[in-house]
């Protein structure tokens, strides 16, 4: 029994074709065409099989079809999607954290359902899923996180310490920029760690906003300096936390320990070339599931331009093997695993790598853009396979396979577009294309914009005035702003004026002379005045 992939309309056979044809990469839309390429029909079990043997590594990459999301104004720094794929948040340099849904886009509709602000004019390093997908962690580039529905509403924002204080262990949160998060992979609901360039690495209650729990100081190897924490992570079985500094230090503590001293710690894993203008440190981190592996990501300004180191943890002083000159000039750039472990994914200045755990050997390098760009965050969503990269043109990719990838993507491809309202806002939903605008529309939008624009230079300052509100001077007002001169005018003289008019009007010749004095009580008043007047006199009460 044939089973539909997503709810809704669904495209007819011929239009899915060309949805992805459309979606294909031009690299493999080359290969096929040169005939070296081999593509499997969804289903076909037997043919499968028959493939698998002769393909070679890249034909088991989800590379071959990409859509591209444009949300966001700069920078993408992070991207996560929640454990069961329907679901995935964005974070950029625009200061802006975005919401999407799988389900509620299709080709023509890839827009995001919400846009938060975590902290207004502060850029968002990395915003993340917890384990079950419900909340979202989000750190802007400021002391203070936020904790978010999965729906975009804020739960609350954890508490920022104390800047006056020496000891950081005083302070009831980070007293400087916050640069990397991570939740628990074991209780991902419950608890999360922070690093910050405070040079404190600090693990927190998810349910608890007043405060952290345990506070780790990071020093060098000497202890008589501090490092800032460029990035951190938690070993697959959330028995220690590791983490990065900005000099390119490399730390690993247990958490159920005392946190003075590290368990493990090298001083130099990535080189900082001291006389480097940009130095990123290390930025990004990343545990195997077996918990013994860890890869970590050297940035720009490193001796080794750029590396990836891999480091066992049984044998931490020296690392197993490393890969030099991958370029890297974002302090957010991280790497991921493949589902299965076997590939390592991770940006470039140019490009994305795709890397063979094994020998940290290329197996692709992709140009994500024909315009040059830096592939600044990288995940690989081990339920999805689809590979999603942010890039510093703004961008969001998402690549992925006809054939060995399920669902997200491929489910917005292949849903038919909605039926658009007429309320809807069309400068994001809606092709003008195909609406079928005729000129005159466009004439009279344009007339509308030319006059709101014209409209606007009226309240605009001439050259050299600022344009500052406070308290206006008097010449100025009475020489550029239009008023009325109704205020300057005394209402006497202005009544005055109108008595001739009035004497020669039909409606004022009848008006009496004297004015009529009323009465100030009526008749029935006046009786029952009389009545009680009465009444007093027969009781003896008086008048």
């Amino acid at each position: 029994m044939h089973l539909p992939r997503g709810f809704g309309k669904q495209l007819e056979k011929g239009d899915c074709e060309a949805r992805y044809a459309k979606a294909q990469r031009p690299e493999y839309s080359e290969k096929l065409r040169q005939g070296t390429g081999k593509h499997v029909e969804r289903g076909d079990d037997s043919s499968n099989e028959e493939t698998d043997d002769s393909d070679d590594d890249t034909d088991y990459l989800p590379i071959s079809h990409q859509l591209v999301f444009r949300g966001h104004d700069k920078k993408v720094s992070s991207v996560s999607v929640d454990s069961g794929g329907n679901r995935f948040v964005t974070s950029s340099y625009d200061e802006t954290v975005k919401f999407w849904d799988f389900s509620g886009m299709d080709s023509l509709a890839l827009n995001a359902f919400r846009s938060v602000e975590p902290k207004e004019y502060h850029q968002v390093h990395k915003v993340m899923h917890s384990t079950s997908g419900n909340v979202v962690l989000a750190v802007p580039r400021f002391s203070r996180s936020k904790l978010y529905s999965r729906d975009g509403q804020e739960l609350g924002e954890y508490k920022g310490g104390d800047m006056y204080l020496v000891d950081m262990k005083n302070t009831k949160g980070h007293v400087a920029e916050i640069t990397s998060a991570e939740w628990n992979p074991v209780n991902g609901d419950e608890e999360f760690v922070t690093g910050g360039h405070d040079s404190t690495i600090r693990i927190w209650d998810a349910s608890r906003f007043q405060s952290q729990k345990s506070v780790i100081v990071v020093r060098d190897d000497k202890g008589a300096s501090k490092s800032r924490v460029s990035c951190v992570c938690w070993a697959s079985d959330g028995t220690s936390v590791i983490g990065g500094t900005l000099e390119g230090g490399l730390k690993m503590w247990d958490p159920r320990g005392s946190l003075i001293r590290p368990s493990h710690s090298i001083s130099e894993a990535h080189v900082a070339d001291k006389h480097a203008d940009i130095s990123v440190g290390i930025s990004g981190l990343i545990s195997s599931v077996d918990g013994n592996t860890i890869i970590s990501r050297g940035g720009e300004g490193a001796e080794d331009q750029g590396s990836i180191k891999i480091w066992d943890k049984r044998r931490f002083k020296t690392p197993v093997m490393q890969r030099l000159g991958l370029s890297n000039a974002s302090e957010e750039t991280n790497i991921a695993f493949s589902p299965d472990e076997r590939y390592i994914v991770t940006g470039t200045t140019t490009s994305l790598e795709i890397l063979d755990r094994s020998d940290l050997a290329s197996i692709s390098s992709l140009t994500l853009s024909t315009q040059p760009c830096q592939v600044t965050s990288v995940l690989w969503h081990p339920k999805l396979n689809q590979i999603f990269a942010g890039t510093s043109n703004s961008e969001l990719y998402l690549l992925f396979s006809r054939d060995r990838s399920s669902k997200g993507a491929l489910s917005v491809i292949e849903r038919a577009p909605r039926v658009r309202h007429i309320d809807d806002n069309s400068s994001v939903t809606t092709n003008v294309d195909i609406l079928g605008i005729n000129d005159e529309a466009m004439e009279y939008m344009q007339q509308r914009k030319t006059k709101r624009k014209q409209d606007a230079e009226l309240f605009k300052p001439n050259a050299g005035e600022s344009s500052i509100w406070g308290t206006p001077d008097k010449e100025h007002v009475e020489n550029n702003v239009r008023l009325g001169n109704t205020g300057a005018e005394d209402p006497r003289e202005a009544l005055l004026k109108l008595a001739p008019q009035a004497e020669s009007d039909e409606r004022f010749k009848n008006m009496p002379k004297e004015p009529k004095i009323f009465s100030a009580l009526s008749d029935e008043d006046e009786e029952d005045q009389k009545q009680l007047s009465e009444r007093r006199k027969k009781f003896k009460l008086g008048k």
